[in-house]
């Protein structure tokens, strides 16, 4: 029985460093990225990825997009997401590690 409950407490206690390591990354993309769906579909791949967060249009024509989750979530995104929906055209993507923001799921912010 003692067994048990150190293999319980293990868990839990791997499964808060596990949530503790999450990291925020602020994205700002430019190029044919407004009015194509990009970010109904930045949200599906966030989504798939494990990610939380933000994605919305900006005014000088380009999409920022803020995803909080583990690194490794975080980076298998950066790469699908660095080649664009189908209708889109990725110029320039610009990523950098912010402070923690906690999202409790992904929204797509309409201005």
């Amino acid at each position: 029985k003692k067994k048990e409950k150190k293999k319980k407490l293990l868990r839990l206690i791997i499964r808060i460093s596990m949530k503790i390591k999450q990291q925020t990354v602020k994205i700002k993309i430019s190029g044919k990225v407004q009015g194509v769906g990009f970010r109904n579909w930045t949200k599906h791949v966030a989504l798939i990825h494990n990610l939380n967060g933000t994605v919305m249009n900006c005014q000088d024509k380009t999409v920022e997009t803020c995803i909080t989750g583990k690194p490794n979530d975080i980076k298998r995104f950066l790469g699908t997401y660095r080649n664009g929906s189908k209708n889109s055209f990725i110029k320039e993507m610009n990523s950098k590690v912010i402070d923690y923001k906690e999202f409790i799921n992904f929204n797509i912010i309409k201005k």
